[in-house]
């Protein structure tokens, strides 16, 4: 799958600013706190555990929110035409 936009030849640059902007917004959204709950008393959840959680979810979050910042700007994903 592709962007792809009507009088836009590459969406590369679009990408690229709508992926920094999702990933800054993730991010904020998702801060690592302070750590797990009772972390090294009763928690089965180890630190590396719990951060490795929300970097997945950030990675999730970055992904929506990319795209939904490249279907504002009037890009859609299309598949990839075959090569010939």
């Amino acid at each position: 799958m592709q962007w792809q936009r009507a009088g836009t030849a590459d969406a590369a640059r679009d990408e690229a600013e709508c992926g920094a902007a999702a990933r800054q917004q993730a991010i904020d959204a998702l801060p690592y706190g302070n750590g797990p709950p009772l972390y090294g008393f009763t928690s089965e959840v180890s630190m590396l555990q719990w951060t490795m959680a929300i970097d997945n979810e950030r990675s999730y979050l970055a992904g929506d929110l990319t795209k939904a910042c490249m279907r504002q700007r009037g890009f859609e994903l299309v598949p990839v035409p075959p090569r010939q």
